[in-house]
């Protein structure tokens, strides 16, 4: 944690706070864009602060399996923990995804009493902003090719199959979007929720738009797990675990 990702954190909760404020007494055409950004900023802020809590918080829940259980996923746990800048790097774009999703159809059925957006509309408002941020978290995972190649040179040196290889590659990605849902839903949930309160509507909570973002996450991570360890998988043992 950087002064600047502090500074940034404490903005970030400070303008958050404010849009909260503001939905009281709001018209609820009005309301619909002042939820709209509850989802983002909150995205953003734990963005900010991750590295603050993305190793404990990877290290805490992953815990669930313990190693003597399944060996391919304590792989995979280890493998997040121990490197959680970039960990952080592919998690952060999926929050920051799926809040923008969920929470555009939270506010808009909430503050419009049930009715959902047009798939066109939603295209145009968040298809380059969505398109972004799954590229960018997919991509992460390429940058890292020499730190997997070494890994997977380690594991087949010490006896390890190319099958637990993949199944702890596979598993990796089920982490990463895991945990993922967990910092984005809660956002998407309370913009619901704070609509409600502030325009005494029902909720809407906005998971269709969730799911379908986190899915579509999950495929193409997984896609690049299975690239990018299938090219490690191809690599000399010997050198590469010399070339480190």
């Amino acid at each position: 944690m950087s002064t600047t990702r502090w500074f940034i954190g404490c903005a970030l909760l400070l303008t958050l706070a404010g849009v909260v404020i503001s939905l009281l007494g709001t018209k609820p055409d009005k309301a619909a864009t002042a939820l709209m950004l509850i989802g983002p900023l909150t995205a953003a802020f734990l963005s900010a602060l991750s590295p603050a809590f993305m190793a404990p918080l990877l290290r805490g829940w992953a815990a669930v399996i313990p190693p003597s259980r399944a060996g391919w996923w304590h792989l995979a746990r280890q493998a997040t923990v121990h490197r959680a800048s970039q960990s952080a790097a592919i998690i952060n774009p999926l929050v920051v995804a799926i809040a923008l999703a969920g929470g555009l159809y939270a506010s808009q059925g909430t503050a419009s009493g049930g009715d959902t957006l047009s798939t066109g509309a939603v295209v145009l408002l968040l298809g380059g902003p969505l398109l972004l941020s799954l590229t960018g978290a997919t991509v992460t995972l390429f940058m890292a090719g020499r730190h997997r190649n070494h890994e997977v040179a380690l594991l087949i040196a010490s006896g390890g199959t190319a099958s637990t290889v993949m199944t702890a590659a596979l598993t990796e990605a089920v982490i990463y979007v895991a945990t993922a849902l967990m910092l984005a839903v809660p956002p998407v949930i309370a913009t619901g929720l704070l609509g409600s309160w502030a325009l005494h509507e029902s909720p809407s909570f906005g998971l269709g738009a969730v799911a379908i973002v986190a899915l579509t996450g999950l495929a193409l991570i997984l896609a690049a797990v299975v690239l990018s360890n299938v090219m490690a998988l191809r690599k000399n043992v010997v050198r590469t675990v010399a070339d480190e």
